[in-house]
């Protein structure tokens, strides 16, 4: 009799160790099953803010223009990539709804801004220049730099934007933040967000041949003229304002050439004066 209490005494001791064991296997595998789902989740982490104050540079082209192959093209480029000691936000808008592949509504809206009445023409946030004209590297540097009182600083920036970019199948997932960096009142500020693509290999007039193009403008991700509205009136230091949305990407773009270019416009009268500041990720 004893034997037989012994025995099934061992006997519960192992069942209850087994089912010990089996609820630990369980728990360990829920906790990797989760903890495997939670590595797939992709963090939507906006990077820094910029620290600086960057220009809108425009060029108004068109595939047809020979002289915008001839000059334009190779001037903006080397303007862009080696003319300056400081980073810029550049764009190359095709306005024209005849025999452009690249023609965009966006194109449309900065040749009009700009005055402009041929190709190539150039702008610089919110003014338009001639192309023939020698004025446009002279202003592009200065706009680095704040004159108040006389002696030339550099140009501290009033507001400051971080961009997150995500492609989702063929969209590209943004959101931008805009930080108020110095106290305005009586503005009126507006958010357009621009998509770019470079290296897009297309025929151009003036060069004879199919190059990679640059800085190509495609598209705005923000609905109207000129973007979204954030606000209207005084703009505290510290404000922080968001903006989210999305931009479709058509089958001949390539979703690893596509940068998001973000420009806080100074609206009157529903069309813009100035370019508070740019940014582009």
């Amino acid at each position: 009799m004893l034997a037989g209490l012994i025995l099934v005494k061992r006997s519960t001791m192992a069942l209850d160790l087994f089912s010990l064991k089996s609820s630990l296997v369980v728990g360990l595998f829920l906790f990797a099953s989760l903890t495997a789902c939670k590595d797939e989740v992709i963090p939507e982490e906006f990077p820094p803010f910029q620290t600086d104050k960057k220009p809108l540079l425009v060029m108004l082209s068109a595939v047809w223009s020979e002289y915008a192959g001839e000059s334009g093209i190779p001037f903006f480029y080397g303007a862009v990539t080696d003319s300056f000691d400081f980073e810029v936000v550049p764009m190359v808008a095709h306005s024209s709804t005849i025999g452009d592949p690249f023609y965009a509504l966006a194109a449309s809206q900065f040749f009009n801004l700009y005055g402009a009445e041929n190709y190539p023409e150039l702008g610089l946030n919110a003014t338009g220049f001639n192309y023939r004209t020698v004025d446009w590297l002279p202003a592009v540097r200065a706009s680095k730099f704040d004159t108040t009182g006389g002696t030339p600083t550099e140009a501290r920036p009033a507001a400051v934007m971080s961009i997150f970019k995500r492609i989702e199948g063929r969209d590209v997932k943004i959101k931008v933040r805009v930080r108020i960096e110095k106290a305005m009142a009586n503005k009126q500020l507006n958010l357009g967000v621009y998509v770019t693509e470079n290296k897009v290999a297309a025929y151009q007039e003036g060069i004879g041949s199919t190059f990679n193009h640059m800085y190509v403008l495609r598209g705005a991700a923000t609905p109207g003229a000129w973007g979204v509205n954030l606000g209207n009136g005084s703009f505290a230091v510290g404000q922080v304002l968001t903006y989210e949305g999305s931009f479709p990407i058509n089958p001949f773009m390539n979703a690893n050439n596509v940068f998001v270019n973000a420009v806080l416009f100074d609206m009157q009268n529903n069309q813009p004066v100035d370019v508070v500041n740019a940014h582009s990720r």
